[in-house]
């Protein structure tokens, strides 16, 4: 059997690196945002497991859009598995760009703590930082600053 590979997108790779998951208030999820390179057996058993635990291994983890700049980290590594997770800063750009309604607080949560590298991500991709961190009045909604 061929080594498998397991690559976290999204939320999960949020909640994997302690050093976010810690800064940034995270919301529940079911959908586990994954890439799995295995053979099928693997992939249903992987599927069934997570059924029991409540999750969901979402179908459509394969059109998340990564930013170039993107870089998986190993988050756990044996002789037959390999686990890595997007960086969060990609994770958030994408998140930015490609839901934004959806993830409006915690990007402005992330901005907060990433500051300008995450704005100027943002900008790059056609995004805008503002909309993120509008006060209440323009948007209806909690949570106040400015772009940096």
């Amino acid at each position: 059997m061929r080594k498998i590979e397991i690559r976290l997108l999204g939320q999960f790779s949020l909640l994997v690196d302690r050093k976010v998951s810690g800064k940034i208030p995270l919301a529940a999820t079911r959908d586990l945002d994954a890439l799995i390179k295995a053979e099928f057996i693997v992939e249903r058993e992987l599927k069934t497991i997570l059924e029991k635990k409540g999750l969901v291994l979402d179908d459509l983890s394969g059109e998340i859009w990564v930013p170039d700049e993107g870089q998986f980290i190993v988050y756990y590594e044996s002789p037959m598995i390999r686990c890595v997770y997007l960086d969060p800063v990609s994770v958030l750009v994408s998140k930015a760009i490609k839901a934004k309604e959806k993830n409006r607080f915690l990007i402005r949560d992330a901005i907060a703590v990433f500051g300008e590298g995450l704005v100027k991500l943002i900008r790059k991709y056609g995004g805008n930082p503002e909309y993120f961190i509008q006060d209440d009045d323009d948007q209806g909604n909690r949570g106040k600053g400015k772009a940096k």
